[in-house]
């Protein structure tokens, strides 16, 4: 009976990598799609990359998702 238990939890674990695979996808899509909105907003906003105004507008706008972040974890 035992032998049989452990036949299927192997048989699971292939299903447990998947998940933590697409989460993982998930979370760099997500990330990509912050960077790119981030870039077109600043640019928009008239910022050049490689000024110190771009990599303000930048770093405003990842304080500001990290600050809504923390507000919704909580």
């Amino acid at each position: 009976m035992a032998w049989l238990f452990a036949v299927m939890l192997v048989g699971l674990l292939p299903g447990c990598a998947q998940f933590e695979a697409q989460k993982e996808r998930e979370a760099l899509d997500a990330a990509v799609s912050s960077a790119v909105n981030d870039d077109e907003f600043c640019r928009s906003s008239g910022a050049k990359p490689g000024t110190s105004s771009y990599l303000d507008c930048r770093l405003k706008l990842s304080h500001q998702r990290d600050a809504a972040a923390s507000t919704a974890g909580r």
